[in-house]
C-alpha cells in the first residue's frame, strides 16, 4: 500500500498454516467498509466476513483488532480461515490464546485475584513479624514468587518482540537472541512470542536473561523496551541466581504495579489492586480487611485483639 507510511501505523500479522503472512499496514481507525476496501486493495483473495448487528469500528492495536461493538471478523484466503477476531464473549479465540498459553505453558493461574493476594500478603507479613502467621506467610511467598517469576518471564518475552523495528543504530544484539527474533513466527502475536520465549529459556536458561537485558538496552527511545524493561529482566535474573530473596522479588513486583498501574495487566485483572497497595502504604486496615480472604482477616483481627489486651 504505497499511500501508507509504515512508521506511523500499526502492523497486523495474519497467520496461515505454514507461518506468518506478509504484514498489512492499516491506519489507526477504520470503519468496517473501509477495512474491507483496504484488505481488498492489499490482496483480493483475503476476504473479510463479519457477523454483527451493526458495522463496528476496528482499531488495530499491536497484533489484534479490537471492536467497539460485539462482532466477529474472519479473514479468509481461498475459502480457508486465516484468523478470526472476536469480542462477542462467547468465542474462545479472542486474543484468546493468551490465557491458554499463560496457563498451560507458563503455569500461571489466570484467575488469581491480585487485590486479594496483596491484602493477604501484607496482613500475613504483619502477623509473621510477631510469629503469629501459623506458617501461612511462607506459603504465600512460595505461591506469589512462583507466579510472579513466571509472569515476569512471560512479559519480557512478549516485550522483546518489538526490538527489531525499534533498535538503535549500530547496537549489537546477542546472537542467540537475534536468532530468536529473526524467526518470523515470533512476530505473529504476543501469545506466539510467549511460547517461543518459553522454549528459548528452556534451552538457554539464565543466559537468556543476560541476553534480553542487553536487548532491552538496544531499543531506541520509544514506548517499548528500554532501561525500565532491562531492570525488570535483571530483577528476574537476580532472584533466579539468588542475589535477592523471593520475598524481595515479590515486593519489587508490587512496587512495579504501584508505580505504573499496569505491570500485571497482560494476564491478570488488577482494577482494585492500587487501593490495596495504597492501603498497605498508609496501613489502612479497614481496606486491607475488605479485600483479604475471610480467614486471613479473622486471623489478623484476633492477633490484633490479643496484642491490645496483653
Amino acid at each position: 500500500m504505497a499511500d501508507q507510511d509504515p512508521s506511523k501505523v500499526e502492523t497486523i500479522w495474519f497467520d496461515n498454516t505454514t507461518g506468518p503472512d506478509k504484514p498489512l499496514y492499516l491506519p489507526p481507525l477504520l470503519t468496517f467498509k473501509e477495512l474491507m476496501a483496504k484488505y481488498a486493495s492489499v490482496d483480493p483473495t483475503l476476504v473479510p466476513s463479519l457477523v454483527s448487528d451493526s458495522p463496528p469500528i476496528y482499531t488495530p492495536t499491536g497484533n489484534s483488532i479490537q471492536t467497539e461493538q460485539k462482532g466477529r471478523l474472519t479473514l479468509r484466503r481461498d475459502e480457508s480461515e486465516v484468523r478470526t477476531f472476536c469480542n462477542c464473549g462467547d468465542c474462545e479465540d479472542d486474543e484468546s490464546d493468551e490465557p491458554r498459553i499463560a496457563s498451560t505453558v507458563w503455569g500461571l493461574n489466570t484467575k488469581l485475584k491480585l487485590q486479594q493476594e496483596a491484602a493477604d500478603f501484607y496482613l500475613l507479613y504483619d502477623l509473621n513479624l510477631d510469629g503469629l502467621d501459623n506458617g501461612l506467610f511462607q506459603a504465600k511467598i512460595d505461591l506469589l514468587s512462583t507466579q510472579f517469576q513466571a509472569y515476569t518471564d512471560l512479559a519480557i518475552g512478549g516485550e522483546i518482540r518489538h526490538l527489531l523495528g525499534r533498535r538503535q543504530n549500530g547496537v549489537e544484539i546477542p546472537e542467540a537472541l537475534m536468532n530468536l527474533l529473526q524467526q518470523p513466527s515470533y512476530h505473529s502475536g504476543r501469545s506466539v512470542a510467549w511460547q517461543a520465549w518459553y522454549a528459548h529459556r528452556e534451552v538457554n536458561r539464565t543466559a537468556a536473561l543476560y541476553d534480553i537485558i542487553k536487548g532491552f538496552r538496544a531499543f531506541e527511545k520509544s514506548g517499548y523496551g528500554g532501561e525500565t524493561w532491562a531492570n525488570i529482566a535483571d530483577t528476574l535474573r537476580k532472584v533466579e541466581e539468588g542475589e535477592i530473596t523471593p520475598l524481595m522479588f515479590i515486593d519489587i513486583c508490587w512496587g512495579l504495579e504501584h508505580n505504573s498501574g499496569s505491570y500485571f495487566s497482560k494476564v491478570w485483572m488488577s482494577g482494585y489492586l492500587q487501593k490495596v497497595l495504597n492501603a498497605n502504604l498508609y496501613w489502612n486496615l479497614p481496606t486491607l480487611y475488605k479485600y483479604a480472604t475471610p480467614d486471613i482477616m479473622e486471623l489478623h483481627k484476633e492477633a490484633s485483639c490479643s496484642k491490645e489486651t496483653s
